[in-house]
């Protein structure tokens, strides 16, 4: 849910930044998401493979690791107005292709949990609870997001796109299931 949350957060607040902050064209934002698509179809592919290496955890405390990093690397790009137009680029597309890989790698890595952890005969129930929970907050964070960039301003908008990102880990830093370490 907090991945899902940080994602719309970032698909918010990207545009904005990339064509207001940045000064880059509309072709910069399409482009940018493209890679962003590619590199999260790079990941799908690659999601099961690298959980089965790294296991559960890891993988889902690496790729909010990554997701943060490149999150902030845009912050901080925007953050400093004499940052060469090239430089402003790069932080644009890096973030989108590390957002878009982590996102569906974490995505895949988590994908048998419910199957795996619940009964059968709650399955259904519980994989529509979480259904709803997981696509219901992207709306109200994609909302929340732009409500806060417009009156609170864009560091602070920023701050919890930043924020929500990194607490997308917190839930795997512990875990009583000996197969997700």
């Amino acid at each position: 849910m907090l991945n899902n949350a940080a994602v719309m957060s970032a698909n918010t607040l990207l545009p904005v930044i990339t064509l207001r902050e940045f000064k880059l064209s509309p072709t910069v934002v399409a482009m940018t998401g493209t890679a962003g698509a590619l590199a999260g179809i790079l990941g799908a592919l690659l999601g099961a493979r690298i959980t089965s290496i790294w296991g559960l955890r890891l993988t889902r405390l690496a790729t909010a690791a990554a997701a943060t990093l490149a999150t902030g690397l845009v912050i901080t790009v925007a953050a400093f107005s004499g940052t060469p137009p090239h430089m402003k680029l790069l932080a644009v597309a890096s973030q989108a292709c590390i957002a878009g890989a982590a996102t569906s790698i974490a995505l895949v890595a988590g994908s048998d949990l419910a199957p795996r952890l619940v009964p059968q005969e709650q399955l259904g129930a519980v994989q529509g609870a979480q259904r709803t929970l997981t696509m219901g907050v992207m709306p109200v964070a994609a909302l929340v997001s732009g409500w806060l960039g417009a009156v609170a301003g864009l560091p602070t908008a920023f701050a919890t796109w930043g924020l929500l990102t990194l607490a997308s880990g917190v839930p795997f830093c512990k875990s009583s299931d000996p197969q997700e370490t």
